[in-house]
């Protein structure tokens, strides 16, 4: 006898039906301090949603979450802050009195 086959969901996960403004809130609200950088943000949206972790072009989606980022009003690019290295980074909020369906 055959083992069960795994669930075709594992096999083959489907894409979120939320928007790219959505799966970035989500990340944020998810984050400890309600605050990401936008490599946070990828690995977290990667986390919840193995569709993108899977997706072979991992540029497009990744281009769009920065593209929405920077169009929707709601999301606000915090100072810079120096980090552990040598980098220098960004991270991300939201202002929740901003959301609204038109953004």
């Amino acid at each position: 006898m055959e083992p069960p086959l795994a669930d075709c969901s594992e096999l083959d996960p489907k894409q979120p039906s939320l928007s790219y403004k959505d799966l970035i809130i989500e990340a944020i609200q998810k984050s400890p301090q309600k605050q990401a950088t936008i490599k946070q943000i990828f690995m977290k949206i990667q986390l919840l949603y193995p569709y993108y972790r899977e997706k072979p072009d991992q540029w497009g989606w990744k281009n769009s979450i920065r593209h929405n980022l920077a169009l929707h009003d709601c999301f606000v690019k915090l100072p810079m802050i120096k980090g552990l290295s040598t980098d220098t980074l960004h991270y991300w909020t939201f202002v929740e009195e901003m959301l609204n369906p038109e953004n």
